[in-house]
């Protein structure tokens, strides 16, 4: 097994097969924190997505898979061969309108256009600079639309 394979399989909740996904009125919506160094400076950054996966490193498995196979020919890299770290701040899962709208919802509050200039790789419109304000904006609004009993 390769490296990259083996850390990002380390990471994942292994109760769930690779690749399981949710019914398909579910999804999940995630935010990820990345850090790279970048002359010398520590950078971090923030991404929030959606996925059909019931794991969310599941996302990240796929996407790097189609990278380095090559069926994701736009894209220079993945996000695991560029960032130095990537971790999941959290996650959601809700039904699959609700769902986009969260997304779309916390981008817009994040000023709706990335403000970071990376490589082609997949998921990059939904990267920004990190914030603590930021971070907290996805939180927040994770939590109004998490289920409680």
């Amino acid at each position: 097994m390769k490296l990259a394979n083996k850390i990002l399989l380390e990471k994942r909740n292994d109760d769930f097969e690779i690749y399981e996904h949710l019914p398909d009125w579910l999804r999940k919506v995630y935010i990820f924190r990345f850090e790279k160094v970048i002359e010398g400076v520590n950078k971090k950054f923030i991404k929030v997505g959606k996925t059909d996966f019931k794991e969310v490193h599941d996302r990240l498995i796929f996407n790097h898979h189609a990278f380095v196979k090559g069926i994701d020919k736009w894209v220079d890299t993945s996000m695991f061969e560029y960032f130095d770290e990537l971790q999941i701040l959290s996650s959601v899962q809700l039904k699959t309108t609700i769902a986009d709208k969260l997304e779309k919802d916390i981008l817009r509050a994040w000023g709706g256009k990335s403000d970071v200039k990376l490589p082609k790789l997949g998921g990059m419109s939904e990267i920004f600079s990190w914030t603590k304000q930021r971070e907290t904006i996805a939180r927040e609004a994770f939590e109004k639309k998490r289920y409680k009993k």
